[in-house]
């Protein structure tokens, strides 16, 4: 009797120690389980963020546009590039500030979309040239990703590049930022315009053939973009750098 109690004793234990094994490993494995959820959950969320779909499309607005739907925009395209101030052919130093450049910008921010900012130049004069500088400078967003010289229309006495050179060594001043020239193929090739001292070229030809030597081509002027109502210009960028400037 004593050897069946001993037996059926070392049952008992063998028991109790096999179910002490599997509530740990229990235990275990339903503290891991949720860590390693967690922990996929955190990397796929961080690969959302950092892996933005580049769609290759550039977009750029005014006040043209209107009431826009920034977060169906967002899905669209990899950067606005908003106007900031336009000229006035009597005294580009009298730059009208575009209405919507404050709205547009916030909007921007709040849906994470990158943005750089453009002024529209009628120079008439080298000093004028500088002022515009200043007051495109003071007015844009300092979040821009770079800053944009919009000129397409000669109406000074002086040769355009003497105007636009005097703009841009302001710039230079003001910001360490990028900034690029933009202007239409005929108009580059009409005025003789060099951009070498530019940081980019952003040039509008709405031929089939894309313009050599460019980072951005503006290939249409009656685009639509979801959440724009009518035309907008769109781009799309020719040159990796502009994909740098928008990550840095």
């Amino acid at each position: 009797m004593f050897i069946e109690y001993k037996k059926s004793l070392h049952i008992i234990i063998r028991i109790a120690l096999a179910m002490l094994f599997l509530l740990t490993t229990s235990l275990g494995t339903s503290e891991a389980t949720p860590k390693a959820k967690r922990a996929a959950t955190k990397t796929e969320t961080a690969r959302v963020v950092d892996q933005r779909p580049q769609t290759g499309q550039v977009i750029d607005v005014s006040q043209w546009q209107g009431d826009i739907d920034w977060q169906k925009v967002n899905q669209q395209v990899d950067l606005a590039i908003i106007r900031t101030q336009y000229g006035s052919e009597a005294n580009e130093a009298s730059y009208r500030l575009d209405t919507k450049k404050d709205e547009y910008y916030q909007a921007a921010k709040q849906n994470k979309l990158p943005f750089a900012s453009y002024a529209f130049s009628q120079f008439t004069s080298v000093e004028g040239a500088k002022q515009a500088a200043d007051s495109f400078y003071a007015h844009a967003d300092k979040q821009s990703k770079f800053y944009v010289l919009d000129d397409e229309d000669h109406v000074g006495d002086a040769s355009e590049q003497v105007y636009i050179n005097a703009w841009l060594a302001r710039m230079r001043q003001l910001t360490k930022k990028k900034i690029v020239l933009y202007t239409y193929s005929s108009y580059l090739k009409e005025n003789q315009l060099d951009a070498s001292q530019f940081d980019g070229t952003w040039i509008a030809d709405y031929s089939a053939n894309q313009p050599q030597n460019s980072d951005l081509w503006q290939y249409t002027s009656q685009g639509h973009v979801d959440g724009i109502n009518g035309d907008v210009d769109i781009s799309k960028t020719t040159s990796d750098q502009i994909y740098n400037w928008i990550k840095s």
